[in-house]
């Protein structure tokens, strides 16, 4: 092999001078790519920005290729309940709870799911072991006692209520709901005093009604109606409310001031009733003009209603219509003819009239329609001033002290007279020398 020459060796090991081209540098080494996200924790990060169909879809083939993940099941549950698909998330909970039956959201979630479903005798075991997992879960404890009253065990449900409110006393939902329980019991002041409660932690609720109802059970009428006008207050558009109120003075015999609520009632939102509650009330308070068109109304759509009918036709004596007033209530003796109070104001238009031989033959039919259709004192009194009129001075008499004797001083004025009446009649039959009948 020929030998390079000197020159040549000594230009190989020399450095190279600066004026010469670099070698080209190392590549720099890449840093790893970051790992690609889990199909957990996507559907986690979709379930935090609430893209629940988003994250159903990541979660229901994962949970196919891996059934035993617990927590993979609970998440596909509470985005198919958000997603409104009720038997995908009842399966999916059960699935859940299959693995991990401690999986207390699960218990308590299902449970919610399947009282939205009306299925609360279901939830009633779901919620049985959220209690018995989180035994001071008052939110649980209250729902446990919400299902249990539902179901019908008033008892068991009062004891979850008080376990509830013992952990949490401001919870304005349990205190409704144990207030509502209260009143059932016909525990009116408990009922007041949490109804109370809930609604000044909560005053935009619809407790107040409830309370008003307590108010009215508790016979404190005067603070029923301040508990429905608070309703009013935010809600003056709720006719029921003002038909209660209207109810509550209709009782109280405040006709003027029970008119107005049922006449803003059948404003706001008509009923059938409003003409019944009207009627009734105009014409107790004698107002036949206001009250017969509404009982007009009623007849036509109601023509055997005994109750229309008679007030109708006391109406109609009232505005001295005493003919239409006698075929109306001739009506009403057929359709209720064991009920005195017909008979009754058809003798008042027979009497009305001066037709005393008529109303006394009233008041007899009245008398022979059954055993137990019973006297009143004003048929009795009819009877006595008819055949007083008709110079039947025996009768008279008979029926004048049968009345005295069964008024009781509620017809002071008639009694007066009634007594006057006894004592002429009395001294007439012993001019006659008639015996006078005791």
């Amino acid at each position: 092999m020929a030998c390079l020459p000197l020159a040549a060796v000594l230009l190989l090991t020399l450095p190279i001078p600066a004026q010469t081209k670099k070698p080209p540098a190392p590549a720099k080494q890449e840093a790893p790519k970051p790992a690609e996200p889990s199909p957990m924790e996507r559907a986690e990060k979709a379930l935090d920005a609430k893209d629940y169909r988003a994250a159903a879809d990541i979660l229901t083939p994962y949970v196919a290729a891996t059934p035993d993940d617990s927590a993979a099941w609970f998440d596909l549950a509470f985005a198919s309940t958000a997603l409104g698909d009720k038997a995908k998330a009842e399966e999916a909970y059960n699935k859940a709870l299959a693995i991990d039956p401690k999986l207390f959201p699960a218990q308590l979630n299902l449970a919610a799911l399947l009282n939205s479903m009306g299925r609360t005798k279901d939830a009633l075991p779901h919620l049985a072991a959220a209690v018995e997992l989180k035994p001071d879960h008052a939110r649980a404890l209250a729902l446990y006692g919400s299902a249990l009253e539902a179901t019908g065990d008033l008892a068991q449900a009062r004891v979850y209520y008080d376990k509830s409110l013992t952990i949490d006393a401001n919870a304005p939902l349990t205190l409704a709901a144990s207030g509502r329980l209260a009143i059932q019991e016909k525990n009116y002041a408990l009922a007041e005093q949490q109804l109370a409660h809930a609604i000044e932690l909560n005053p935009a609720g619809n407790e107040r009604l409830d309370l008003a109802r307590a108010f009215e059970l508790d016979k404190h009428a005067d603070r029923a109606v301040e508990a429905y006008r608070g309703y009013l207050a935010a809600n003056p558009n709720f006719a029921p409310a003002h038909r209660r109120i209207g109810q509550i003075y209709f009782e109280q015999g405040k006709m003027d001031l029970a008119a107005p609520e049922f006449e803003e009632a059948a404003k706001i939102a008509p009923s059938d009733e409003d003409d019944w509650n009207l009627a009734r009330t105009y014409s107790a308070a004698k107002k036949a003009d206001l009250a017969l068109p509404r009982l007009a109304r009623l007849r036509h759509n109601n023509p055997n209603d005994y109750e229309v009918e008679l007030l109708a036709g006391e109406m109609l004596n009232l505005k001295r219509e005493y003919k239409t007033a006698e075929a109306v209530l001739a009506h009403a003796i057929q359709l209720q003819p064991k009920v005195p109070d017909a008979y009754v104001e058809l003798a008042n238009a027979m009497y009305l009239q001066e037709q005393y031989q008529q109303t006394v033959a009233v008041l007899d039919r009245m008398r022979k329609a059954a055993d137990d259709v019973k006297e009143t004192p004003w048929s009795t009194f009819l009877q006595a001033i008819s055949l007083d009129k008709l110079g039947a001075a025996e009768g008279a008499l008979v029926s004048y002290r049968r009345f005295l004797a069964i008024a009781n001083g509620k017809y002071p004025d008639h009694e007066f007279q009634a007594r006057q009446r006894v004592k002429a009649l009395t001294i007439v039959l012993g001019k006659k020398g008639k015996k006078v009948p005791q």
